[in-house]
């Protein structure tokens, strides 16, 4: 148990094979997982706006820090505070500054526009 707990509730979504249809193509769903006690790493908060005079569009990444025990998979996405963010690179493993159990760090990303 943590003695530290983030505050924020993140819903992971996942894309779930679920059979084969009538010819024999693979089917799918998505599954959704909330996450409790996630801190989000604001300190890392990086904006880019993509050079293309035909768009306006703004590159948003932050980190996610899950507690111990949370499985995240390559293909998921994430909701924080309502609003679909992609994975951006590898889960890890992240140890607590305060010896205390560690976690999984995921970088996220998002472009809007």
């Amino acid at each position: 148990m943590s003695f530290f707990r983030g505050n924020e509730t993140v819903t992971i979504r996942r894309r779930v094979e679920t059979g084969t249809d009538a010819y024999g193509n693979a089917t799918y769903t998505t599954t959704e997982t909330q996450v409790k006690h996630v801190f989000l790493g604001f300190q890392t908060v990086a904006n880019a706006e993509p050079i293309d005079p035909m768009r306006n569009a703004v590159d948003g990444q932050i980190v996610l820090y899950f507690p111990r025990g949370t499985v995240v998979e390559d293909g998921d996405t994430f909701i924080v505070r309502n609003t679909e963010w992609e994975k951006d690179g590898k889960s890890m493993a992240w140890e607590n500054p305060f010896n205390l159990p560690s976690g999984v760090v995921v970088p996220i990303r998002k472009r809007d526009g």
